[in-house]
């Protein structure tokens, strides 16, 4: 109950910051939502608004200022081909007129270490398209209090290697390894590792005690995977000759 009771308090609010960042009141969005019937009735109704909209709100602020756009701004088309002979073709959608074109994530969802990883990806695809571009890659999410942003501005080349083409090269080879055997690569877990060696992760594996968020190690795949190990047991899985990317790799 408590996560369905989330879900739809997060579909409601996700509802809101799409109708505002396309130019629509919140008069018109609490009219639909009346409709819906997703609203509580009275005063619990006026509550619940206003709590949405200013978590809303901070999310909109926060947009305008990396120059987030409104409306559903247009789509840059790419069609790259990687030395092994690997085509990506497809659009990525550009947010952003102001400071620097380029992709927008603006979400009513808390920050996520896969909207990172989107952002990046997108900033990879467009700054290999479109080498003499100076692209951006943005992303807003909620948290408690106001908004939480990122920015991500990719350096040239030949001061800050990898090039967008060797970074999309090896997360095509960790996609295709994906699809074939499990990886040892999770949300939260790898992500701090990323960002510390020498962290202390054990809270990234398994969850304390009242945290509403679950450990990578406690996920069904994790535990069909590698049982109900301990996050020791994953940090001592030895390294394979044919792993794809260098330590000096990792990053943004």
């Amino acid at each position: 109950p408590s996560r369905s009771t989330g879900l739809s308090r997060w579909q409601v609010g996700d509802r809101l910051l799409q109708a505002r960042l396309e130019g629509r009141s919140i008069e018109d969005w609490v009219a639909f939502e009346r409709g819906l019937g997703t609203l509580p009735s009275g005063a619990l109704g006026d509550q619940a608004i206003a709590k949405i909209a200013g978590q809303v709100g901070a999310l909109v602020d926060r947009a305008a200022e990396l120059g987030v756009g409104g409306g559903r701004g247009s789509h840059e088309p790419v069609d790259v081909r990687l030395a092994n002979g690997t085509r990506v073709v497809g659009t990525v959608p550009l947010s952003l007129v102001t400071g620097g074109p380029g992709p927008a994530l603006v979400t009513f969802s808390s920050a996520k270490p896969s909207h990172e990883l989107r952002a990046w990806l997108d900033l990879m695809t467009l700054s290999l398209a479109r080498p003499e571009m100076h692209w951006r890659s943005v992303v807003i999410a909620r948290k408690k209090e106001g908004a939480q942003a990122s920015d991500y501005m990719l350096a040239p080349a030949d001061t800050r290697p990898p090039s967008p083409e060797d970074c999309l090269s090896l997360a095509m080879d960790l996609y295709r390894r994906g699809m074939d055997e499990p990886l040892p690569l999770f949300p939260r877990l790898s992500e701090q590792l990323t960002r510390n060696a020498k962290a202390n992760v054990a809270d990234k594996w398994r969850s304390s005690a009242g945290s509403p968020v679950p450990g990578d190690g406690e996920s069904d795949a994790a535990v069909l995977v590698y049982g109900q190990c301990e996050v020791g047991e994953i940090l001592d899985l030895p390294a394979r000759p044919d792993d794809p990317g260098r330590p000096s790799e990792i990053g943004r």
